[in-house]
């Protein structure tokens, strides 16, 4: 439901949801693996995008851009750090693909050559995310010394999670959200009215 923020043509898209999968499991993937992947020719990947740099940071902007409609849909007009949590974790579960990338990204917005809108908008969408995991812990309502690294990490756990279960059939694509959420009422949150 978010695709539409980034504006692209049906080839672009294509193309860069393809890109999710391919680099998630081989970081280095060449052009032509991609291409591959998103059953579109070698001209036309390299007509779409000129170098694979292009590609990656495409793909890394198009995450970035989905991240932070996603978290924006869970906090507009809501405080309660909880309920921004659940709505998180049910929406990004059907697209836990794209987590898998969010390691790599920290690494490329590290390099002295990163795109700087990228680069701006990734810093900016970790400390979204971030914040909303500081604010559970700041208002006690995680199980006593969770840390809000532990909280991040396991929301990207959680989230690569639900992808391998959805990509292998293992489980009925209608549960994972609500299974990805009671990975943490059942696990690291403290019983709420609210855990449903």
């Amino acid at each position: 439901q978010y695709l539409q923020i980034y504006t692209m043509s049906k080839s672009h898209q294509k193309v860069i949801e393809a890109a999710y999968e391919v680099l998630a499991n081989n970081p280095s993937a060449p052009l032509e693996t991609i291409a591959d992947a998103a059953e579109v020719s070698r001209m036309t990947i390299h007509r779409l995008f000129n170098t694979r740099e292009t590609l990656v940071e495409a793909v890394y902007k198009y995450f970035t851009i989905w991240g932070h409609a996603l978290i924006d849909e869970a906090t507009a007009n809501n405080d309660d750090p909880l309920s921004q949590l659940k709505t998180i974790v049910k929406n990004g579960a059907p697209d836990g693909i794209r987590f898998l990338l969010l390691f790599q990204i920290r690494e490329y917005i590290a390099l002295p050559t990163a795109n700087e809108e990228v680069r701006a908008s990734a810093e900016s969408f970790i400390v979204k995310l971030k914040g909303i995991f500081s604010a559970i812990v700041q208002n006690n309502l995680a199980r006593p010394n969770m840390t809000n690294a532990w909280l991040f990490y396991l929301y990207i756990s959680v989230m690569q999670c639900a992808w391998n279960v959805l990509r292998d059939g293992a489980v009925a694509p209608i549960d994972v959200p609500d299974f990805a959420w009671e990975s943490f009422t059942q696990g690291v949150l403290l019983p709420t009215d609210t855990d449903s």
